[in-house]
């Protein structure tokens, strides 16, 4: 479900610094392509 993903990545994969939204982006997008290689949870 994405609620779990988004909750994996806001509190265990994010790094905790202020980010600017270009930033964020960048990031959400490196979270999607590298989902299930670097970034992995299981149910």
């Amino acid at each position: 479900r994405i609620e779990m993903v988004w909750k994996q990545m806001k509190y265990y994969w994010r790094d905790f610094q202020v980010m600017t939204a270009d930033k964020i982006e960048q990031w959400v997008e490196r979270v999607s392509n590298q989902f299930g290689k670097e970034y992995m949870f299981t149910f």
